[in-house]
């Protein structure tokens, strides 16, 4: 791909760089200005965000749904503006806005040295939770390749500060060499997910077609699965991380019950972090055709 065609890219990088300069309150308070613009610009997206709110929470009101689905948009562009402290700011600079709660539950799963599963959700605050994480634990992260080569490479070596290896979607037996030899692993199963190790299981008391990902690897190499949650503090100074104990009895032998059981501890994460959520994804896409496409019928 020719340099034209990265322009745009380019151009918008370079703006999340002059971003990176300013102090924090401002770039929360840009973010929290666009997102309030963004409600109204992306419909679409508006759209999926109400569909999967009234999906999961079908006895709240509309009121309530547009309510969240708003603060949402504000959530999803601070995210999108904290990129520019992951992949700019110093160690020095970042540590005075982080606070890390549990680190002694990933220490205890990794002295066993079957490897450590570290359980994320798909939140607005994913990445900088993994920037936190970076700075006392370098995990293996499990991606799926940017559809543009330029912007691939350049979230790749940004990545690298605070990521150990890149482990393309493609290839999960390295997921399992990995942990066979003691390593972490940063995972989110909790999008959409349809063929080979897909299975109908429990989200927000709803079906929702998951990886069973989670389960086949703790089988295969008796890791110890950790869920982490990360959110921005209330008084607007900083991040919060919270590293839980390892699931205990958790032996992947049941990938029904097992994912069933992952995807409860991401829907408490997102019940205590609810405007964090990752609502714009599609979560509930491909479902059996008794139940119907929820994201046509929303207005």
């Amino acid at each position: 791909m020719n340099f034209l065609n990265t322009l745009p890219i380019r151009f918008g990088l370079f703006i999340l760089y002059l971003c990176s300069l300013l102090p924090y309150s401002a770039i929360q308070a840009i973010g929290r200005i666009l997102g309030k613009l963004s409600y109204y610009i992306f419909k679409n997206r508006r759209r999926y965000v109400l569909a999967n709110l009234k999906h999961c929470y079908p006895l709240e009101t509309n009121a309530w749904h547009q309510l969240i689905c708003k603060k949402h948009f504000v959530s999803f562009t601070k995210g999108l503006m904290e990129q520019s402290i992951c992949w700019w700011w110093s160690n020095e600079r970042f540590v005075k806005y982080v606070d890390i709660t549990g680190l002694q539950n990933l220490h205890a799963a990794k002295d066993l040295n079957k490897g450590v599963i570290l359980l994320f959700g798909h939140f607005t605050t994913s990445e900088i939770g993994g920037r936190i994480l970076g700075s006392v634990e370098k995990p293996a992260l499990m991606y799926r390749r940017h559809n543009t080569a330029y912007f691939d490479a350049f979230i790749n070596k940004k990545r690298s500060r605070y990521v150990s290896k890149l482990i393309d979607k493609e290839s999960p037996l390295s997921m399992v060499r990995l942990l066979k030899k003691g390593e972490c692993i940063w995972f989110s199963p909790d999008q959409n997910f349809v063929g080979r190790g897909s299975i109908l299981a429990d989200f927000f008391g709803q079906v929702a077609p998951t990886t069973s990902a989670t389960a086949k690897l703790v089988a295969m190499t008796g890791a110890k699965v950790v869920p982490i949650t990360q959110t921005r503090k209330a008084d607007g100074s900083g991040y919060e991380l919270l590293i839980q104990p390892a699931l205990e009895n958790f032996s992947g032998l049941n990938e029904l019950i097992d994912t069933n059981r992952i995807n409860k501890v991401i829907q408490d994460m997102a019940k205590k972090n609810i405007v964090d959520y990752y609502w714009v994804h599609r979560r509930f896409k491909n479902l059996p055709q008794e139940i119907g496409d929820i994201y046509k019928i929303v207005k």
